[in-house]
């Protein structure tokens, strides 16, 4: 699995398309595309500032959409969230905190 960085709003129509709450937020700040070994798109994270005014609206990101296919190896989401984390603390070492809600 690998994640590529995207800098279009193409990403944010895909997760609209399939993510079950059919949108997506405005304001994302970074956009990850997580494709297979063959380059297949098999998921995407959108993250932006965090909702809450409590939280440091500068050096915190929250996720504020993911969705993977549902044909995927076990664990991708996990996965995809630990090389994301990665990402960030190389790419982006003013971010000081991630935060990530979920619902089901």
């Amino acid at each position: 699995m690998r994640i590529n960085i995207l800098h279009t709003t193409e990403l944010d129509r895909w997760i609209t398309e399939y993510h079950y709450l059919h949108t997506a937020p405005a304001g994302s700040v970074l956009r990850m595309e997580l494709t297979d070994d063959a380059g297949n798109r098999i998921g995407a994270m959108l993250w932006g500032r965090n909702p809450s005014p409590k939280q440091d609206q500068r050096n915190v990101l929250c996720l504020t959409r993911m969705y993977c296919i549902e044909d995927t190896v076990p664990y991708t989401e996990s996965r995809a969230l630990s090389m994301a984390r990665k990402y960030i603390r190389k790419h982006c070492p003013q971010i000081k905190g991630l935060v990530a809600y979920s619902s089901l």
